[in-house]
Parts: C-alpha cells; sequence; structure tokens
C-alpha cells in the first residue's frame, strides 16, 4: 500500500467500508485493502492486468475486490459510495485536462460522508510531459480544479527527482499529490 496514505494516518481513521482505486495495475494495493477488510472495486484499462488481478483472487481466495476493465474516464462511480478513492499515477495517462477535470469532479461525487480522496498529477516539468497522449498540471491548476467540490485539502506535495517507472528505465518524475477529505 502506498506509504504516502500509511503516514498520513487514514487506516487509522478507515477500518472498513468501499474503496474505488483507479488504475490499479496488477492488484497489489487492492489486496492490501480487501487484507484490511475494505470492500475494493479495482479498476484498470488493461485487460491482462486485471486477469492478473481475477488469477490472484482466486488463488488466495479473496472475496472482497471486484475487478473491472475500463478507462478511468469511462468509468462511472455510484455517488456517495466510497470511504476511499485512490488513483495513484494513473490520472496523467488520461489524453485531456477536460477528461481529468470531469473524472475529479465525478470522484468528489462518488465520496461518501467523510471519505477521503487520494491522487496523483505530473507536474510540466516531468519528463514525460511533451507525450500528447497524457496530462500534466502545475500544483496550482490541480488546487484550482477542486475549488468548489465540498472537499477540504488534507494534504499535499509535491516531489520532484529520478526514479524508476514500472516497466523499469530511470526518468525524471514532478508528481503532485493531492489528499482531500469530504
Amino acid at each position: 500500500m502506498d506509504k504516502f496514505l500509511k503516514n498520513r494516518g487514514i487506516f487509522d481513521t478507515l477500518s472498513s467500508g468501499h474503496v474505488l482505486e483507479l488504475g490499479c495495475g496488477k492488484g497489489a494495493d487492492a489486496v492490501d485493502l480487501a487484507g484490511r477488510g475494505f470492500i475494493v472495486d479495482a479498476i484498470d484499462k488493461d485487460p491482462s492486468n486485471i486477469s492478473f488481478l481475477e488469477s490472484t483472487i482466486r488463488e488466495k481466495g479473496i472475496k472482497n475486490i471486484h475487478p473491472v476493465t475500463d478507462l478511468i474516464e469511462d468509468f462511472k462511480p455510484a455517488e456517495s459510495k466510497y470511504s476511499l478513492i485512490i488513483a495513484n499515477n494513473s490520472l496523467p495517462f488520461i489524453s485531456s485536462k477536460e477528461k481529468v477535470v470531469k473524472v475529479i469532479t465525478d470522484l468528489s461525487k462518488s465520496l461518501a460522508e467523510g471519505g477521503f480522496l487520494y491522487f496523483t498529477l505530473f507536474g510540466p516539468d516531468d519528463e514525460w510531459s511533451k507525450n500528447a497522449d497524457m496530462s500534466f498540471f502545475t500544483q496550482e491548476e490541480g488546487l484550482k480544479l477542486l475549488d468548489g467540490l465540498g472537499l477540504k485539502r488534507y494534504f499535499i506535495s509535491t516531489e520532484e527527482g529520478y526514479g524508476k517507472t514500472i516497466k523499469g528505465p530511470i526518468k525524471f518524475w514532478q508528481i503532485h499529490k493531492f489528499l482531500y477529505r469530504k
């Protein structure tokens, strides 16, 4: 599970409920959250990632993960359902800022009262910022898009530096982390 959430005491506050993980990859965080007692809706656009997660679910006999193959921008979350929504390093892979804004607006509506929304955006200094199939925001743009959504800022940060991608190569990252509460 992402250290960011653990270090912010989220699991001291939340011990059960529904979680939505957007861009779940092969499901490591979903499995961790299910082990904590959460019911997890795990969304990923890659069918091979979802197949891997389904295999893990069968092997471990996990009952409280619901994997779904879908694009983040096409997934329609239920209103006021989730205690925690996680979109860690997934929203930047949506091709337009307008679509990201709509997704975050929809996510804010799907939070239960007292629920947390955690997401990351890549900044314009990120090495991948020339990729037209992705979206990049300044921290100020990220803050602005949260205005008027009825959420309270819990924590924000920006991290920059070199690090590995999920496929292994090293690149320069600029990642804005946003944690809000309803």
